[in-house]
């Protein structure tokens, strides 16, 4: 459709598309009068803004009409929003607009790392915080609010780091443009995680219900299609492949396109063989791992896209599961862009300006709630909820205090009054009947997992059987409900409109169970490492299946400690894929020994090198009833030398306390420098600092200048920068450092992403022989192990 084309929208067609785009799931959890209210809105947005009538049917309908961001709990924001930010877009155009909402959002949110859970607009409000994928909720929810089509952009594994990010594209004037959000600009199209993006293997974003033209979609997933923006940010190819068996083209198998990330596969798009056995992904330059599989056997290879883009791959090969050894490598793409600081110095000193002055006044804000209670301090924005719960007369206050502090954090911030009450009241019968600590983790808690949490107790005793037994509550869950990828994907349901649907994922079954286990009185959870179904029996907690269990032990033979979800991974293979085990943050010294069901298993191992690329091993292993397996952990030599830069760093002029001229890297003098500019007071230069000091000894042993660089003399006030020049020998503080040359220097030692710090270890002859931008664990002291390597 042509810009400035006028579609006919009201109410009833907007309902209409909701109806059709919608989850079931979804429909039942927001109810008639939510989705009549969204319909409205977006007719009512879209007469009220003055560009609403350009936008095209099959942006707008997506984009500014549906409600549903990404995975976050489905709610009904828009008259919320709209109402707080219409004020501020008075005569604005629709650049100006979408950059003030996000400006807005700045204004009521910041980030900080939270569970997995996502959490919808509103929470992320009264929150005052959230990590990248919630502000991205939130800005996105803020600009389809009014009349701005927006959607979440993010990469689902990064190739060069163990993270991921997710950001936001807005549609102005008949383009997609991006925006961090809560990150507000300059301008648009700029973001810290510019340079990061460009080393992307896929950025994706989520269309339901109608995919816009022009748009390349790598199928559908979840009831949405999935938009691949990755050429927008990145340099990519089109990877082909033509699978055969004996000859033959070989359609209808799934190939999963995966990064190894968090020291273990994860798959970033998953596709299926045409009917002439062909595939093909618009991906990044770098190694992907591809796994094809017809149920039964499987074929896995790794491809590197920058050297060949077309590959014909034998079936013939693929082989049932079989344990065995393999080594793996990982290759990133590098980085293509970077975002140079080429704004007016008077305008980026009145942006910082209005940034801290903003940010004070959102935390001034949310330390009123900085309670002497802790659970009230924690529910922050959602305080009287809390204070109200804990209140009421009906509930002793131990009970009601020992349901909250089975809660996440952010459940404190978006429960309900109904919510607690009906957990409580569903819990209260069986309080006699088991040990305190058993009745209160395991019938009391409502949370089971990452589900949405909506009062079901009450409604669960009325509407359906009563259960005496686990084994009769699974039962009845299998013949009542029908497995179903969730939409979307990752989502996690309302458990009553899960019910009431007859469908579920097979993660949200096992839900169900605990939760409808423990509505009737039974003790149960999902087993904290495999997810296995348990209840309580006797005096023991006991798995649901009566299949005899196995044990695996995993030895350390990598002479460091290994850390789980960093250095090494345990996956189970459930119907034809792998699923991680939850060891995320485990130390393992010499040896681990887990019970664990009869199985085929892949352990991994992961050694980051400096400049992102990977090597591990894989053990595939079997696990037989009874039986006691071994799998020894190694990790592959550290190839720091090899990886150096050297690259030659042109002069870069700072300030020093007196005013005079320094230049760097010359006034190092020869000796060997770790030269970082940070912003003292933000993270992660805080953790920077830190770990500076920490390795003040290992830094004084080598010699090493450490020279630290701020934009403003002000910021040498810091107390945790004080108290590094103050504990290591030879550290002093520059600022005011030339914007050009830093700017050569990033482009030197590929490190454009803007977010601070940026530390780069530097020789004696003054060369650049690494750096490290933002948060890195352990940056610290890698910079050592690279000037070692030198």
């Amino acid at each position: 459709m042509n810009m400035g084309e006028q579609w006919p929208l009201d109410g009833a067609r907007a309902l209409a598309f909701l109806r059709a785009a919608l989850s079931p799931s979804d429909q039942l959890t927001l109810g008639e009068e939510s989705l009549l209210r969204v319909a409205r809105h977006a007719a009512m947005v879209r007469a009220a803004v003055p560009w609403g009538g350009a936008i095209p049917e099959d942006v707008f309908l997506p984009f500014v009409l549906f409600p549903r961001v990404n995975n976050e709990d489905a709610v009904c924001y828009h008259e919320i929003l709209w109402d707080a930010i219409r004020p501020r877009l008075e005569g604005l155009d629709m650049t100006r607009a979408a950059m003030e909402v996000n400006r807005w959002c700045y204004e009521n949110a910041t980030y900080q790392s939270t569970d997995g859970r996502t959490a919808n607009a509103l929470t992320v409000l009264r929150r005052g915080f959230g990590r990248c994928g919630e502000e991205s909720v939130l800005l996105v929810s803020a600009l389809r609010a009014c009349g701005i089509p927006a959607r979440q952009v993010y990469a689902p594994l990064w190739s060069h780091c163990d993270d991921n990010h997710a950001w936001v594209e807005a549609w102005i004037d008949g383009d997609w443009h991006y925006m961090g959000a809560c990150e507000p600009e300059l301008s648009l199209d700029s973001g810290w995680f510019t340079a990061a993006a460009s080393k992307a293997m896929l950025a994706r974003t989520r269309a339901w219900g109608l995919l816009p033209a022009g748009e390349r979609d790598e199928g559908c997933e979840g009831g949405a299609w999935i938009v691949n923006r990755t050429a927008a940010y990145a340099r990519t190819a089109l990877l082909t492949l033509r699978v055969t068996e004996r000859g033959a083209p070989k359609a209808g198998l799934r190939v999963d396109f995966g990064l190894a990330n968090m020291a273990a596969y994860g798959v970033i798009c998953r596709k299926a063989t045409d009917a002439d056995g062909r595939v093909d992904f618009l991906t990044g330059l770098g190694t992907l791992h591809i796994r094809l599989t017809d149920g039964e056997r499987a074929l896995e290879t790794d491809v590197d896209v920058a050297r060949r883009t077309d590959y014909t791959v034998d079936f013939s090969a693929a082989r049932p599961f079989a344990p065995g050894t393999s080594t793996y490598a990982q290759r990133p793409p590098r980085e293509s862009r970077m975002q140079p600081a080429d704004y007016p110095e008077a305008e980026v000193a009145a942006h910082a300006r209005w940034l801290a002055e903003k940010g004070a006044a959102r935390e001034a804000r949310f330390a009123v709630y900085g309670d002497t209670d802790e659970l009230l301090k924690l529910a922050r924005g959602n305080r009287d909820v809390i204070g109200a719960f804990l209140a009421d007369a009906r509930f002793e206050p131990a009970d009601a205090r020992a349901l909250l502090e089975t809660l996440r954090e952010k459940d404190l911030a978006d429960a309900t009054v109904e919510m607690l009450s009906d957990a409580l009241m569903g819990a209260l019968p069986w309080k006699e009947r088991w040990p305190r600590e058993v009745w209160t983790r395991c019938v009391l808690c409502p949370r089971v997992a990452d589900e949405m949490l909506r009062p079901f107790r009450r409604w669960a005793l009325e509407a359906l059987p009563r259960f005496d037994a686990a084994e009769a509550v699974w039962r009845w869950l299998e013949a009542h409900t029908r497995l179903e990828a969730p939409r979307p994907e990752g989502a996690m349901q309302d458990l009553r409109a899960a019910l009431e649907s007859g469908v579920c994922s097979r993660a949200g079954r096992d839900i169900l169970f605990v939760a409808l286990c423990r509505a009737s009185g039974i003790p149960a959870r999902l087993d904290p490492v495999t997810g296995e179904k348990q209840f309580w029996v006797g005096a023991a907690c006991r798995p649901l299946s009566s299949a005899v269990p196995a044990r695996l032990k995993l030895v350390n033979g990598a002479g460091r400690t290994l850390t789980g979800g960093v250095h090494f991974s345990l996956s189970a293979l459930e119907d034809g894929e792998y699923r991680t085990l939850n060891l995320y943050g485990a130390a393992l010294e010499e040896a681990m020994e887990l019970s664990l069901p009869a199985g085929r298993y892949r352990a991994m191992t992961a050694a980051r090198q400096i400049d992102g690329s990977l090597e591990g091993a894989i053990i595939d292993l079997e696990l037989k009833p009874g039986e006691v397996a071994e799998a020894t952990l190694t990790l592959p030599e550290d190839r720091t030398g090899e990886k150096l830069l050297r690259a030659p760093l042109p002069e870069l002029a700072a300030t020093d306390r007196r005013g005079g001229m320094v230049s760097l890297p010359g006034a190092l003098g020869g000796r060997p420098g770790l030269v970082a500019v940070i912003a003292p007071g933000q993270e992660p230069t805080e953790h920077f600092l830190n770990e500076l000091l920490e390795n003040r000894e290992a830094l004084a042993a080598r010699g090493v200048a450490v020279r630290l660089l701020v934009h403003h003399r002000r910021e040498e006030n810091n107390a945790k920068l004080q108290s590094v020049l103050k504990s290591l020998p030879d550290a002093a503080c520059l600022a005011g450092p030339d914007g050009a040359a830093l700017v050569r220097w990033r482009e030197l030692l590929n490190a454009g992403e803007l977010r601070l710090p940026l530390a780069v270890a530097v020789g004696e002859a003054g060369e650049g022989l690494f750096a490290f931008v933002n948060y890195n664990v352990g940056s610290v002291a890698t910079l050592i192990g690279v000037i070692d390597a030198r």
